[in-house]
């Protein structure tokens, strides 16, 4: 065999099977030899001269990447042999990508990095047990770099490594080598989507009698007994080894991708044998996707005939191919599209020039020439005589093109032009439209669209359904009317395939519908479709919404039964569970676990952290994660910084919130619907209306069209400001704008009515929610309790209270911390401790809002011991006492012997940033004007006004009032109300009670009578009514 090689010249062939079913011919560029051409050279040659797209580099020569900027050309770089076990350390890796990779990316296209070359066959212990590690290790400093998308990490190896590869279906990897190295290899490449990558050379397997076999001659062809399959060459024998020895060592069916990094036959043969002149030509393309066992399809779209099939440039004629290289050429002006195209048209049209058309725009789009594309379409639309040319495929395509440049605008006026121009509009282009508008958020266009193309009587295929039930998902379409859609595909005769059934486990997560998530599972199982890993997945987020971690964690355990790994994003959903659930050391554990297996957190797994600490309270654990994230050169994205916003303005921090909604600009972050959304619920939860509505119009400035969780938020927001009014016209302007109300809708309804104590029109909606098949949850019934306790409704109260101790109702913790909040909020102290007793007793850890409300009893009934407890408890958990924790305890120290303390209370709120709110002062204020001490109540008083800018209300005023009145001292209690009255406060009925009431105490019934008399001179939009009601009052109550 030896002999046979010498002298022999080979054209090394690269093959890079991408995850969407698309090949590129790719060359291996190598750097020792004599007489090299210069890089800019070689660049030129390969996109102008040749078909090739992909070029491989055996190391990452800053002059040829330099090269290939701008051409479109994929390249591939290498981390040397040598440099493997430098690469395992994160810092030397991360310095690598920015030496090599950063510099380049905006400019040449790079898609994948190979570590190393046939490391397993250099017998190198060093190098091979530290493959992997490096593997990994430049992975994540690309994912540091938010480049692991785009940049896939792998490495290539001999066939060396496959023993029995005769027939392919017994092929198996050497041991020692198969579970300690390639397995967990294989892991990494299946868990971050990555080739894996084989150097085959069919001719240095083979012998004279199988020669013919090996270099795509007419042969015999070898016959596998296990498969029944032919192979009648030695290369897809050889891939097929590679695909077997995978799914032996995986022990289910392969999900990776197998790549060819090179291969090669010679083009010349050995002088001194026979065989000089070999019958193989100079360049092989081949097929690799027609071998049986190899074959991908992509479920829910390869069978669908909407799915265009990928641009290949053997498709083209010799004419067309010269065409789009001229196109391709990057000095090419804008006015010579036209004379470049002639040739397809000259003497008259080609047989395949529709086929040339349609293969260029594709091509075009390909190399993301997206204005040349469109360019093209229109210079063929407009020539006399061609627009027949244009078929429904290229018409899909153009539209397919222009919404991947983010031009959805420009292809629906496209599509509508050219159904103007009396062009049938088939399924496909609509499809394309449908899928552009989703791609890039316009959700509801994107279902006007699907209604327009039913109404004309164009049948939806499968991926048409499949994109609108995504669509749905995305905007949280009642699942009703998810359902519903589903029951329509089924009945035109298209049935849901595993793509179909993701999509609706994922529609799921929005409700916390987790038993209709089992329900579907099973359904998929049953109509014969394998769950796989995005399947499991979608049901672990489904359970993180629905805070179930037990159910969540059983998922993971079936999903590894069935041999897959868990990935970044299982564990992300895992830690959402725990971390929704309030089970945050829990949550931290799985982080552990996760690093322990090599995968590193990503911003979802920080920021998921983040938000859970927020809502427990726990600020300085939320803080560490964040910087924990920083330190780890993990980039925050929007949804960090939201979780930022949320956190800071619901401590009242509002100077650290707005300095980290303009940190968003300058991280190069826009804001999005969600940040909106947020700054609307932190100002109307702290009742700033006006903030509210200027928010509003500032997100409608920016573009911001109200969806859904806008109006929910609204909804919130007014009832939070006290605007019930308002609120449920939002509500009402919801519905007419034609957004359907979901679960989040009628809970933010319900909220609004519950603080409102309007427990009546609570249960009304509830029933409404069951009518309309919109399954309540946890927060549903949180609310329902609520409107009972603020409705003074305590028997109803009560016996829904049993229904949760009962099971009855499920017994969520939500509905536990509730209950300890609204028992509190009614000074029922047994039933209080009961609640709290039983969320301890079933381990679930208490929130920063149920400790506030322990708090707040314990200390209005003075039980310093008891408030003490809850404090230590508090601080040794790490919880950050929040301002309502510091209103409580100035409230119980208000009321006690220690009442100076209420402003001690006060001053180490401002000592720690914070903002006191009115109900801050106006507590101190009663704690001094209770013990008679006028002058430090009044100096709080003016504290509050010029320091805290706050805008003293009728409590403030009423209760200088009535210590006034108490004293006898009815002049200075009647000024106060002037100066009120002067001041734009309204008095109340508990304002001139307090007056007249301490005048009849001490028996001087007449000046209550003349009191109630000059009420016009006081307040001259004090009514007759009020009046009335103060004479009855005195004769009533004090005759």
């Amino acid at each position: 065999m030896a002999s046979t090689l010498k002298g022999l010249v080979l054209l090394l062939v690269l093959t890079l099977i991408q995850g969407g079913g698309g090949q590129g011919i790719g060359v291996n560029y190598g750097t020792i030899a004599n007489n090299l051409p210069p890089p800019p050279q070689v660049a030129k040659f390969l996109l102008h001269s040749t078909i090739i797209s992909r070029v491989r580099l055996f190391d990452a020569n800053p002059q040829i990447l330099q090269a290939f900027a701008g051409t479109g050309i994929e390249v591939t770089i290498s981390v040397p042999n040598d440099e493997i076990p430098h690469i395992t350390n994160l810092s030397i890796a991360q310095q690598w990508v920015n030496t090599n990779v950063q510099p380049f990316i905006h400019s040449t296209n790079l898609i994948m990095i190979l570590v190393g070359n046939e490391v397993l066959s250099t017998a190198n212990k060093l190098l091979i047990t530290n493959l992997v590690p490096a593997m990994q290790t430049l992975h994540a400093a690309l994912a540091a770099a938010s480049l692991d998308n785009h940049i896939k990490v792998s490495t290539p190896l001999s066939l060396g490594i496959l023993s029995n590869t005769t027939p392919p279906s017994s092929a198996k990897f050497r041991q020692g080598y198969d579970t300690h190295i390639i397995k967990p290899m294989l892991n990494f490449l299946k868990d971050t989507n990555a080739p894996f990558m084989v150097n085959p050379y069919p001719f240095f397997g083979c012998t004279h009698d199988d020669l013919d076999y090996a270099l795509f001659q007419p042969n015999a062809g070898v016959f596998d007994e296990n498969t029944k399959l032919l192979y009648t060459n030695m290369l897809d024998a050889q891939l097929d080894g590679v695909y077997s020895a995978i799914k032996v060592l995986l022990g289910f069916e392969n999900k990776i991708e197998i790549g060819i990094a090179e291969t090669g036959w010679p083009s010349v043969g050995d002088p001194a044998n026979n065989n000089t002149q070999l019958p193989f030509p100079p360049l092989l393309i081949h097929d690799l996707n027609s071998a049986p066992q190899r074959r991908r399809t992509t479920l829910g779209r390869s069978s669908d005939p909407n799915r265009g099939r990928p641009w290949s440039p053997h498709h083209l004629s010799p004419s067309a191919t010269r065409v789009l290289h001229s196109l391709l050429d990057p000095s090419l002006r804008s006015d010579q599209v036209g004379p470049t195209l002639q040739p397809l048209f000259q003497p008259q049209h080609h047989p395949t020039a529709a086929s040339d058309i349609l293969a260029i725009i594709k091509a075009l789009g390909f190399n993301k020439k997206f204005e040349l594309a469109l360019n093209v379409f229109d210079y063929v639309r407009h020539r006399e005589g061609c627009a027949s040319l244009l078929n429904g495929s290229s018409i899909a395509v153009i539209i397919n093109i222009l919404g991947k440049a983010n031009k959805v605008s420009s292809a629906a006026s496209l599509l509508l032009t050219l159904q103007n121009d009396g062009i049938q509009i088939d399924v496909y282009a609509y499809t394309s439209l449908i899928t552009a508008y989703a791609t890039n958020g316009r959700y509801r266009e994107a279902v006007n669209v699907f209604n327009k193309m039913q109404q004309e009587g164009c049948t939806p295929t499968l991926i048409t359904f499949n994109v609108i039930l995504n669509v749905y998902g995305k905007m949280g379409m009642p699942w009703s009317k998810i359902i519903a859609l589903v029951d329509a595909m089924k009945r035109d005769g298209v049935p849901p395939d595993l793509y179909t059934y993701n999509t609706l486990i994922s529609c799921c997560r929005r409700g916390s519908l987790y038993e209709e998530a089992v329900q579907l599972f099973d359904e998929m199982k049953l109509a014969g479709f394998r769950p796989d890993k995005v399947t499991y997945n979608a049901l672990l987020d489904v359970f993180g919404k629905s805070r179930k971690p037990k159910e969540a964690m059983q998922v993971l355990r079936e999903m590894e039964s069935n041999g897959f790994s868990p990935t970044i994003v299982t564990f992300n959903s895992l830690i959402s569970a725990y971390a929704r659930g309030g089970l945050l050391e829990e949550a931290l554990n799985l982080k552990t676990q996760m690093m322990e297996k090599g995968i590193r957190p990503d911003v979802f797994t920080y920021t998921t952290l983040l938000s859970g600490f927020d809502k427990a309270g726990k600020d300085e654990f939320a803080m560490n994660v964040f910087e924990e994230m920083r330190a780890a050169g993990c980039k925050p994205n929007i949804c960090t910084f939201n979780a930022l916003i949320k956190m800071h303005g619901n401590r009242g921090k509002f100077v650290e919130m707005m300095k980290v909604f303009e940190e968003i600009k300058v991280c190069n972050c826009s804001p999005d619907i969600v940040t909106w959304n947020t700054l609307l619920a932190v100002f109307g939860q702290n009742g700033m209306d006006s903030e509210v509505s200027g928010v509003f119009k500032e997100m409608k400035r920016a573009g911001f069209v109200p969806e859904r969780d806008t109006f929910n938020t609204l909804i919130s927001a007014y009832s939070r400001c006290g605007s019930f009014d308002q609120a449920i016209g939002v509500y009402k302007s919801m519905l007419e704008a034609g957004v359907a109300p979901d679960l989040s809708t009628y809970n933010a309804v319900l909220a609004a009515l519950a603080r409102g104590g309007l427990w009546e029109q609570s249960e009304k909606v509830l029933a409404e929610m069951k009518d309309g098949r919109c399954k309540p949850n946890e927060l549903t019934y949180s609310s329902l309790l609520h409107a009972y306790a603020n409705g003074k409704q305590i028997e109803r109260m009560n016996a829904f209270a049993e229904e949760i101790y009962s099971g009855s109702i499920e017994t969520h913790a939500v509905l536990l911390k509730t209950l300890v909040l609204v028992n509190s909020k009614t000074d029922l102290l047994m039933e209080t401790e009961r609640a709290f007793l039983e969320l301890r007793r079933r381990g679930i850890s208490p929130d920063i809002t149920t400790l506030n409300a322990m708090i707040s009893i314990y200390g209005r009934k003075q039980m310093l011991a008891k408030t003490n407890e809850i404090l230590n408890f508090m601080y040794e958990s790490g919880f950050t006492p929040t301002l309502t924790t510091y209103n409580s305890l100035m409230y119980m120290y208000s009321r006690s012997e220690n009442f100076q303390k209420s402003e001690e209370v006060l001053r180490e709120i401002l000592e720690k940033g914070m903002k006191p709110d009115k109900i801050s002062y106006n507590t101190v204020i009663y704690a001094y004007c209770r013990n008679g001490r006028m002058k430090e109540a009044s100096r709080i008083f003016s504290e509050m006004k010029d320091a805290a800018a706050l805008v003293p209300d009728v409590v403030t005023y009423n209760t200088f009032i009535a210590t006034y009145a108490a004293d006898s001292m009815f002049v200075e209690a009647i000024d106060v109300v002037r100066y009120m009255i002067k001041q734009g406060c309204k008095p109340n009925q508990t304002t001139f009670n307090s007056i007249i009431d301490w005048y009849c105490k001490l028996n001087r019934q007449d000046e209550a009578k003349y009191f109630v008399k000059s009420l016009g001179d006081i307040g001259p939009h004090v009514s007759k009514e009020e009046e009335s009601r103060l004479l009855e009052r005195i004769a009533k109550k004090w005759s």
